[in-house]
């Protein structure tokens, strides 16, 4: 019997042992010593320097509003080609071209459209064109045969002289186009161009100066405002 207990007590204390964990103690590895604090001492502050640089505005400039240019209208350009050289229409017959035409061109007839398309279209073109070349011709043909002198103005008809026809074409710029120009402008020198090549292929004094007349009124400063 008592070696029974003995056996039992022995048994159990063997069991204990084999169902309790094992604990391992943390290893605490020795904490680095701190790095010490660099101090800094402040940096001297730069000089301001002391140059004048001048003034300045304290808004920028407003540009110039510029407005969009405009065709004239098909009536501002017929009665303005009328004004100009002196009474001529560009008139086949009976009929005036202009008129004939004014569907065509967006002139409004107030039933379909009531508004006038003013754009420089390639139609609009086709007709100025030929309004200008009928005007051109007949204007001075009347001149060559008349006494009026509205187009040639510093010249005289069939008179061929480089000064004169230099001074003709600046006086039918300021009177087609509305503005006076000096003899160094650009766009005389290539009118007085113009006159001298139709000249060189034509030697037609003529037709020169109807082809000088027809680029006055087929230019942008003649019918864009």
């Amino acid at each position: 019997m008592m070696q029974m207990l003995i056996l039992g007590l022995f048994v159990g204390c063997a069991t204990q042992q084999q169902t309790e964990p094992n604990i391992v103690e943390p290893v605490v590895e020795p904490a680095e010593p701190e790095a010490p604090i660099e101090i800094v001492e402040p940096s001297t502050a730069p000089e301001i320097a002391g140059d004048d640089v001048g003034e300045g505005q304290l808004y920028p400039e407003m540009e110039p509003v510029y407005r969009n240019k405009k065709r004239m209208s098909v009536a501002q350009i017929w009665a303005s080609m009328v004004r100009v050289s002196g009474g001529v229409e560009w008139k086949v017959g009976n009929n005036f071209m202009w008129e004939k035409y004014s569907s065509t061109l967006g002139v409004p007839d107030y039933q379909q459209s009531v508004t006038e398309d003013l754009s420089p279209s390639i139609m609009f073109q086709k007709f100025l064109d030929d309004a200008a070349v009928h005007t051109c011709k007949h204007w001075v043909d009347s001149e060559y045969d008349g006494e009026q002198r509205l187009f040639f103005s510093q010249i005289e008809p069939g008179e061929f002289d480089s000064d004169k026809i230099l001074l003709n074409i600046i006086a039918l710029r300021e009177q087609i186009h509305g503005r006076k120009m000096d003899v160094d402008d650009p766009i005389i020198a290539s009118f007085v161009e113009l006159h001298q090549l139709v000249m060189q292929r034509t030697s037609n004094l003529k037709s020169a100066w109807e082809t000088v007349c027809v680029g006055f009124f087929t230019h942008p400063d003649f019918y864009i405002y």
